[in-house]
């Protein structure tokens, strides 16, 4: 099974090495193992502090995940 965390880690990872390519091909997965999923949603339930929670949004948002 799929770990919406561990997903979208891997996409924040992809897009922040410049993968864009890959990190939306991820977000695709990601977004059937998790429908709906917004960066607010993310910044308001991500257990992570302040600092990883920033940069998993930031490449999320390069990868294409809504607001």
């Amino acid at each position: 099974p799929e770990f919406p965390g561990a997903m979208r880690t891997r996409i924040a990872s992809y897009a922040l090495a410049g993968d864009l390519g890959r990190a939306q091909l991820a977000r695709r997965d990601l977004e059937h193992a998790q429908p709906g999923l917004t960066l607010s949603w993310v910044d308001q339930n991500a257990d992570m502090t302040d600092e990883p929670r920033r940069r998993i949004i930031e490449g999320l948002r390069l990868a294409g995940l809504p607001e």
